[in-house]
């Protein structure tokens, strides 16, 4: 007399929720991500706002930098024509962020962005 075994569907659906896990696992340990995309988006943003009348003398003044930092994220990318989050911020010589606000804000821009831990814009 021969012995069989029986399979259920759950058994092959628990194989193959295993086996997608795998799969999706494998997928986002071992290719390659993409951060060239971001790299290209950021010297995107960087030429427009160094293009822009803002920066075109090269300076940015006293009232330059308040009538910047009176924007928010929407109209500071409408303004630079972005579609993308920014940050506008100064470093000092060794590094340092300098805040160029007069809030609790490091930069100028879109809120939600840290620059070494300190926040940037105000919305």
């Amino acid at each position: 007399m021969a012995k069989a075994q029986t399979w259920s569907i759950e058994t092959f659906i628990a194989i193959g929720v295993f086996a997608l896990a795998i799969v999706i696992f494998y997928a986002l340990v071992f290719m390659p991500k993409n951060t060239s995309v971001t790299a290209k988006d950021a010297e995107s943003v960087g030429r427009r706002v160094l293009s822009h009348e803002f920066f075109s003398d090269g300076m940015l003044t006293d009232e330059e930098l308040r009538n910047l930092s009176k924007m928010n994220c929407s109209e500071l990318r409408r303004l630079f024509a972005s579609s993308k989050n920014f940050c506008i911020y100064v470093k000092d010589e060794k590094g340092n962020v300098i805040n160029i606000t007069d809030g609790e804000s490091f930069g100028i821009g879109c809120s939600g962005l840290n620059i070494s831990g300190l926040s940037c814009g105000s919305g």
